[in-house]
């Protein structure tokens, strides 16, 4: 067996840098870059079981990639302009898409085919998101509207309005009770899906926000924005609880890891930082992209984090944690 020294010593130099947590994050190493995309990647998101990527590009495809063999084993055809979010389904057995032609896709990965085009927006579409349960389907666009598909009766369930321009994010709580959307419009709602009622508008950033995400318990919202600011809130209280500053430029994503109190931010910086919830405290910068990174995901089982870049290119984290 072939031993990489370079890489043993760089995660023993890594692991010293961070054994003042104690828990957490031990070290975060470049493992793959991946390259097929003829224009910038938009958005990325693991499948379910870890083992597939899915990405979205500017180049108008939806490309599906081993993740053993690193390679494309699928390139999705058929949106007519640039791909601004991709995301599975709970069961993965689909692939949604949504694109600035005013469309969202859905791809069955059994026979590498389009399923269904879903048409309920007049302007373009840029951001898609799966209920846990798989039953609803969120989607934004530039006309701040928010609107669920029923999966199911493929049907219109709700149209949500509240935001008053482009809506850049949406996701659903874990236990698909409430929905948070991020907007140019400089807030962050949240929504009672049972009620189809917008429960509050949270103020705080002074610049577009462009993405919105729960914590794995559902208790916090983490915010992005333009403005360089990650903004953490109490989904309960709905209070500002920290402000973190770091990035020198758009932050156009953040996520929460899905194990441990890790944040994670891309940003126009061409870096990706995170962030140790424990004490709200900047940890790592991953270096790399050459151009501005768009897109973040962390794999189910978080030992990896998957970055898209305007660079046309997707890079693959190692993630090696300690003791929670």
């Amino acid at each position: 067996m072939r031993i990489n020294l370079v890489q043993t010593f760089q995660m023993i130099a890594l692991g010293i840098a961070f054994l003042g947590l104690g828990n957490r994050l031990v070290a975060q190493i470049e493992v793959a870059t991946l390259k097929g995309h003829s224009s910038w990647v938009n958005s990325i998101a693991f499948s379910p079981d870890g083992k597939f990527l899915a990405s979205g590009s500017e180049d108008k495809t939806v490309k599906l990639w081993d993740l053993t063999t690193k390679k494309v084993i699928a390139t999705f055809e058929g949106h007519k302009n640039s791909v601004k979010s991709v995301v599975f389904s709970p069961n993965g057995k689909l692939i949604a898409s949504v694109s600035t032609d005013q469309t969202i896709k859905l791809w069955d990965l059994t026979t590498k085919k389009e399923l269904e085009t879903i048409t309920i927006f007049t302007d373009p579409v840029v951001a898609v998101a799966f209920s846990h349960d798989g039953n609803w389907l969120a989607s934004s666009s530039v006309n701040s509207l928010i609107k669920i598909w029923d999966l199911r009766s493929k049907k219109v369930a709700t149209v949500l309005k509240g935001h008053t321009s482009s809506v850049e994010s949406v996701a659903f709580s874990p236990n698909d009770k409430l929905l948070v959307s991020a907007s140019i419009d400089e807030t962050v709602r949240i929504w009672n899906l049972a009620e189809h009622k917008e429960l509050a508008a949270l103020k705080g950033h002074n610049n577009l926000v462009l993405c919105a995400n729960f914590s794995p318990d559902g208790k916090i919202i983490a915010s992005s924005s333009y403005d360089k600011k990650i903004k953490l809130w109490d989904v309960e209280s709905k209070k500002l609880l920290v402000t973190l500053n770091g990035h020198k430029n758009a932050i156009s994503r953040v996520l929460f890891h899905p194990e441990y109190k890790i944040l994670a931010s891309a940003s126009w910086d061409k870096s990706i930082k995170l962030w140790d919830l424990t004490n709200n405290k900047e940890i790592y910068t991953l270096n790399g992209h050459k151009n501005l990174v768009t897109s973040i995901a962390f794999s189910p089982d978080g030992k990896l984090l998957a970055s898209g870049s305007y660079d046309t290119t997707i890079k693959l984290w190692e993630l090696a944690v300690g003791q929670k």
